[in-house]
């Protein structure tokens, strides 16, 4: 049976985000929903948790060109992957040991912090 869960699938200049696909889409032949995002569209990400009432959510909210954003999470297939090859793609973004224990405690509590803004996009901000 074919894997229905959201995942990530890293190439060399960005990744695919994979939608979930329900058993009833799978059963009517329709496909899953697919996003390719180069590092170079990327002008911000940010990383936070979720509250989901007994647990917490890692994620991080990546603003593309455009004004998009897209969301990955760690239930995701292939975060940690994602991870890494952010960290190695876009200058600045943070090593995951790092921000992953800043984000992550106290828990339950909001925490939402900067990891990665575009160069270009800094310079008109400030």
């Amino acid at each position: 049976m074919p894997n229905l869960s959201p995942g990530l699938t890293l190439e060399p200049t960005g990744f695919t985000l994979h939608g979930s696909r329900s058993r009833l889409g799978q059963w009517l032949g329709r496909p899953r929903t697919e996003w390719q995002v180069l590092w170079s569209w990327i002008d911000e990400a940010t990383g936070g948790k979720w509250d989901d009432l007994t647990i917490d959510t890692i994620f991080i909210e990546l603003r593309v060109r455009g004004g998009r954003s897209i969301t990955v999470h760690e239930e995701m297939d292939g975060w940690m992957g994602f991870l890494e090859a952010a960290n190695a793609a876009l200058p600045g973004f943070p090593d995951p040991r790092q921000w992953l224990t800043e984000v992550a405690q106290p828990p339950f509590a909001r925490c939402v912090k900067t990891l990665y803004l575009r160069q270009e996009v800094r310079s008109r901000a400030g």
